[in-house]
């Protein structure tokens, strides 16, 4: 049942907004919604169902987090076919963009689809699910990008590794009552423009903005990791948005359908389109995940 979206004034002036007060996921909510326009936003009081990258599960307190989906159509050519996953990476620097924005703190992306303070504690994820049979239907490329923003958790509501605009200090007392809508709707503005501009000439999506603006906001730089499987160092995103990690025995390019950026809608499975993979990537805790 959806409500009135009264609390959200300012994202209602932005996109179509409908909020629930609980789903099983505001992606499957989304996706009920076939004819949706693009930028249709579902958010949500509590998820039942909320799930992360990798199919891990995601659970969060009722008003704790800004849990949201929103829909993203774009012409269904060959080039954007195969450059999908791309719009994770969009979500998530539009997220970063946002959270700067909202709150005037700092903060990176890590890859490949979380936000992070500069000390590395996740404070944001963004999961990207296409919607096949939306798509076909349609005629053109239909998917959700699902964010997941720590807003009020304190404590052990929060996981390792983890922490939220309250715990970071970055909240003005007199504004927490409104922050969730004006951060999404800082969101929306930055996730339209940076659309706008990837998808400009379907047939030649324009990355190159996206791939600088990444790597000015990349968490861990010149630290070790390991990603996929590979230990080293990391160094840059590279022009096809690879991780480039320096290792003992040489440079290793990580491509983002190693660590899963876009799923189709109730599986995460190999796909080249859809730049989704079997997943080696070592397992840790996943908070804000959608």
């Amino acid at each position: 049942m959806f409500l009135l979206a009264g609390d959200f004034a300012r994202t209602s002036q932005k996109a179509e907004v409908h909020y629930v007060l609980e789903t099983t996921s505001t992606q499957d909510t989304l996706r009920s919604l076939p004819g949706a326009a693009p930028l249709t936003t579902i958010v949500a009081g509590v998820q039942t169902q909320g799930r992360g990258r990798l199919g891990r599960s995601w659970h969060s307190e009722a008003g704790q987090s800004l849990l949201a989906s929103t829909l993203v159509v774009l012409p269904d050519t060959p080039v954007l076919r195969d450059t999908l996953g791309f719009l994770t990476l969009i979500a998530a620097a539009a997220m970063r963009s946002a959270l700067a924005i909202t709150t005037g703190g700092q903060f990176q992306v890590k890859f490949p689809n979380d936000i992070v303070t500069p000390n590395g504690l996740k404070i944001a994820g963004v999961l990207g699910e296409f919607f096949a049979d939306t798509s076909k239907r349609r005629g053109e490329l239909c998917l959700a990008l699902g964010v997941g923003v720590n807003v009020y958790q304190q404590g052990k509501a929060l996981f390792p590794g983890s922490t939220s605009l309250a715990s970071a200090g970055v909240l003005n007392n007199d504004e927490e009552t409104a922050v969730i809508d004006q951060l999404l709707s800082a969101y929306l503005d930055q996730l339209r423009e940076r659309i706008t501009t990837f998808a400009a000439d379907p047939d030649q999506p324009n990355t190159t903005d996206l791939i600088t603006e990444l790597n000015a906001h990349l968490a861990g730089r010149g630290y070790e990791t390991t990603v996929a499987g590979q230990t080293g160092v990391i160094q840059v995103l590279s022009p096809r948005a690879e991780l480039i990690v320096r290792t003992p025995h040489g440079d290793v390019a990580i491509a983002p359908s190693e660590v899963a950026m876009i799923a189709e809608f109730g599986q995460i499975k190999p796909d080249a389109d859809l730049q989704t993979a079997t997943v080696r990537e070592r397992k840790s805790h996943e908070n804000t995940h959608r």
